[in-house]
């Protein structure tokens, strides 16, 4: 009994985590950002990401202890382990070969953490009432998502821009920047776009998800279809279709186009196996593994077609097409390791070319992001993950009608709605306590309003689940049968290959929120149904055999959970110093008590190259502010140059690091330090060879040179300005965007004007000179 409370807590923390990560802000970056955020808001930590995976490790470690100390519980089977322990292995392996350390770990542990989830929930979905609950976790999850879709497009979006308008101009004048410039068009157009994206950063990621919910709101409402009267469940059926049809519409309101074609072909493929079910439960498994190989299809027919024309039809797959064609070489360059975990934004700026225009943080792709950040080995242990859950999936459907003595309970005649109401009350405090303290602001009004959008959604969902479950009882009590979830299976199994399939050309694969619903859902799909007589039956494997088996599983697990623990010790103290640090100086307070802050942030947590970045800026601030003597800019200045130079040495290949350092090079230049100007060049010729592509650097460079003052010098700061111009006009005749503005290019020739009067002056046309 005691072992069943303890495998009751555990589920209750992991469905709590699949609710909770969803309708959260999660980083593996500490965002140096917050000023860009209104005043009562803060950016999001990114400690919360790891006190989350460590609830999960704890959690799996519980359940994998099961097998060793009570009598007759083994370890199941569930297809994932070959490729979850060679991700491992490619994890390790990719974060101690990262150039920047600190989001290739938490990015690492996430991905760890997932595939602890499902694992997990493999060993612990035994009853059908732990399956209808776990559905309608996610289901409700998603529908608050759905509420706060709509609140965006109906209302939210068009009043905001109808205030952007208003407050245009002194909007970006606060902020510095010209309304001519490429940041101020981007952001009209996404505005202008009006892409729903819920709770989720992009309305890609947010499309992919809600391809879940979709697909989960259809099992239910398949499984609902199948209580006969007198306890019939029409009328749930046609309530769950209505949630199906509310995450349909978010998924249009996304503005999606991959999430559309791939959710409409999986909704087609499911109608087809449902009108011919006998069919469906003789060839299921080849029904799957034929979708998984329409994936791997798709894949191959894009990168075909894309080798022939060397583009893609329509402008966004051609965008993605120059991602996947830039880390084809960044591959052959780190194919035995990756350039690391969330490290492939910046590794990417070296190998784009221009005509390139966007640049990204991941290559919109889960088969090119392993292969480019954890390297040969990562890539082939997603295919093996891939491959081991397929097989899986199809091998563990069985259907009720067939098969006799499928568990409803633990004991017969024990009713499965107060064991599915109690979990779900402590699901539901934890969840909303937990989301209560990762909200970006505890101002009263903003979390009045994110309880009303989020607590009537969830009670509505869990109303209807807690009815089905009664029902379902009612059902097993006139009809003495058991009803497993053969019906609603199939809509799990193609709302995954709908996930997969719009992957291909996007990334919610790799952002917590959808990938930790993506992991709930593979359970399901992979976790296979007890039988009643199954935990009388004898162990299967060997003692031995099972032992191994066990400890092959206990290991890594202590490992990811020593290794989480390990990192929160720096991370959660080191960002607790950084928010006092940004709040004393929103506050107004002493300079020295800010630097203090920082200096004790960097010292906590050693890797976090974002720390000492944001120290060094914000000491080149104070030191711009007019009111500080010359001795105190000075100060300021050696600090800020001392700060940088620290976050070079963490993160290497940041090519914005060294811009900063060469611009705090040429004010202690400006103060009178010698050669602090051939410093700053040097900076900035480090900064080109990491991004080529960025006509801006030229610039950069021939003002560094231009402070120099050499004939030498001079000449080739004309030769840069020319460079940026040409290297400007090789851009796709579309490109509007990001192309020089006319302003730029006049700042440009009056560059070209000083310089070239310098030369004259100096008589650098001279022999000698």
């Amino acid at each position: 009994m005691k072992w069943r409370l303890l495998n009751n807590f555990s589920l209750v923390v992991l469905l709590a985590t699949v609710g909770l990560r969803p309708l959260v802000s999660e980083s593996f970056h500490t965002s140096n950002g917050a000023s860009e955020l209104a005043a009562e808001l803060h950016d999001p930590v990114t400690w919360h990401t790891l006190i989350i995976n460590i609830a999960i490790f704890g959690v799996s470690l519980l359940v994998a202890c099961r097998s060793r100390f009570v009598k007759g519980v083994r370890i199941k089977r569930c297809g994932i382990e070959a490729g979850a322990l060679l991700l491992l292995v490619a994890s390790i392996t990719a974060c101690w070969n990262a150039a920047e350390q600190r989001p290739a770990r938490l990015a690492a542990i996430d991905l760890l953490g997932a595939l602890a989830l499902t694992w997990s929930l493999v060993q612990l979905l035994e009853f059908q009432w732990q399956r209808l609950l776990t559905l309608s976790v996610i289901l409700a999850s998603g529908l608050i998502n759905v509420a706060e879709t709509f609140d965006q497009s109906f209302y939210t979006m068009r009043e905001t821009q109808k205030q952007y308008e208003q407050d245009r101009e002194s909007i970006w004048a606060e902020k510095g920047v010209a309304l001519d410039s490429p940041q101020v068009t981007m952001f009209e157009n996404r505005m202008r776009s009006r892409e729903a994206t819920g709770y989720f950063s992009h309305s890609n990621i947010f499309g992919g998800y809600m391809l879940l919910v979709l697909f989960a709101a259809i099992g239910m409402s398949l499984f609902a279809l199948r209580i006969r009267p007198p306890d019939g469940g029409v009328g749930l059926m046609v309530t769950y279709a209505v949630f199906a049809c509310a995450a349909g519409l978010a998924v249009y309101l996304s503005n999606g186009l991959g999430p559309l074609i791939s959710g409409a072909l999986m909704l087609v493929l499911l109608a087809v196996v449902l009108s011919r079910m006998n069919w469906w439960s003789k060839h299921r498994g080849r029904v799957f593994l034929c979708s998984v190989w329409l994936v791997m299809f798709v894949a191959i027919g894009v990168a075909l077609y894309g080798t022939t024309t060397n583009s893609l039809p329509g402008m966004s797959l051609d965008f993605r097409w120059q991602y996947w064609t830039a880390s084809s070489q960044m591959f052959q360059d780190h194919w035995q390791t990756g350039v690391g975990p969330e490290n492939f934004g910046d590794a990417y700026l070296q190998y784009k070319t221009i005509g390139n225009s966007e640049e990204v943080k991941n290559p919109h792709s889960p088969l090119v992001q392993f292969a480019t950040e954890y390297g040969f080995l990562g890539l082939i242990g997603f295919v093996l993950l891939l491959a081991g859950g397929a097989k899986a999936y199809a091998n563990t459907m069985i259907d009720a009608d067939q098969e006799q003595g499928i568990q409803r309970n633990d004991a017969e005649g024990h009713s499965i709605v107060t064991p599915y109401v109690t979990i779900l009350v402590f699901i539901t405090l934890i969840m909303f306590v937990c989301r209560h303290a990762m909200l970006p602001s505890q101002d009263s009004a903003f979390v009045a309003w994110s309880l009303i959008m989020a607590m009537p959604a969830w009670i509505l969902v869990h109303g209807v689940g807690v009815l089905l479950a009664a029902r379902t009882e009612g059902f097993w009590a006139a009809s003495g049968r058991s009803m497993a979830l053969s019906r609603g299976m199939p809509a799990i199994g193609f709302g995954l290959a709908a996930f997969l399939l719009q992957d291909t050309i996007n990334f919610a694969f790799f952002v917590p929120g959808s990938r930790t619903t993506l992991a709930a859902m593979f359970a399901l799909a992979i976790a296979r149904v007890s039988n009643a007589d199954e935990s009388n039956s004898p162990v299967e494997q060997g003692k031995s055999r099972q032992e191994f088996a066990g400890l092959g599983v206990l290991l890594p697990l202590v490992f990811v959970f020593g290794w989480s623990i390990y990192e929160s010790t720096s991370v959660i103290s080191a960002e607790k110093a950084l928010r006092e640090a940004r709040n004393l100086h929103a506050a107004g307070r002493a300079t020295e008590s800010i630097n203090e802050q920082y200096l004790e942030a960097r010292r906590l947590d050693s890797l976090d190259a974002e720390i000492p970045k944001e120290h060094a800026r914000w000491l080149t601030r104070s030191a711009n502010n007019g009111a500080l003597t010359a001795s105190q800019v000075s100060t300021d200045l050696a600090n800020a140059l001392d700060a940088i130079n620290e976050a070079v040495k963490r993160a290497p290949t940041k090519h914005s690091f060294y811009r900063l350092k060469s611009q705090i090079h040429l004010l202690r230049h400006q103060i009178g330090i010698a050669s602090e100007a051939t410093q700053a060049v040097e900076a900035m010729r480090t900064a080109i060879t990491l991004y080529p592509s960025r006509p801006t650097s030229y610039i950069e460079l021939a003002d560094c040179l231009a402070e120099v003052a050499t004939c030498e010098a001079l000449k080739e700061a004309l030769e840069h300005l020319r460079h940026a111009v040409d290297l400007d006009d090789e851009r796709p005749q579309w490109e509007e965007v990001r192309r020089l503005s006319p302003r730029v290019k006049g700042e440009i020739d009056m560059r070209k004007n000083r310089i070239a009067a310098m030369i004259d002056e100096r008589e650098c046309g001279k022999l000698g000179q």
